[in-house]
């Protein structure tokens, strides 16, 4: 059994948008997350409150910069990237407009070839950001 629950979600290709909004969902809560840990980094705030205070939830891994997937064999980052193109793409079809999800589709194809192989999508969304705010110039200030 791979898990122990189980929801029936529609007829046949439903599960398969219910997925790719699940995808949708977490690759742009990730962007987020990273985007607000760069934030305070780069403005002279420590981040580690987001999560010790205001408990958040923040992924440990935008603190700790270990960035390698969490789920072994699975692509890492591609498999984001992939999921919200197709999600993207159904989009398209049926005339649902994704502008959120446009700019995270965005920041992870500007990435995909800039970081590791074993790299999840956390790293790709913050090379983008620092990439996009110039990061590596200011740290060598």
């Amino acid at each position: 059994m791979i898990c122990d629950d189980h929801v029936r979600i529609g007829d046949v290709g439903d599960a398969t948008v219910f997925k790719l909004a699940l995808q949708l969902r977490y690759a742009g809560q990730q962007a987020v997350d990273a985007e607000v840990v760069e934030f305070c980094r780069d403005n002279g705030v420590d981040p580690a409150p987001l999560n010790e205070f205001l408990e958040l939830g923040v992924w440990d891994r935008y603190f700790t910069g270990e960035y390698e997937q969490a789920i072994q064999g699975l692509g890492g980052l591609e498999i984001w990237h992939k999921d919200v193109g197709y999600a993207r793409q159904v989009a398209r079809e049926n005339g649902t407009a994704l502008p959120l999800a446009a700019v995270v589709h965005e920041a992870y194809k500007a990435t995909v070839r800039r970081v590791e192989e074993d790299e999840g999508h956390a790293a790709a969304v913050i090379e983008y950001w620092r990439t996009l705010n110039d990061a590596e110039d200011r740290d060598a200030r």
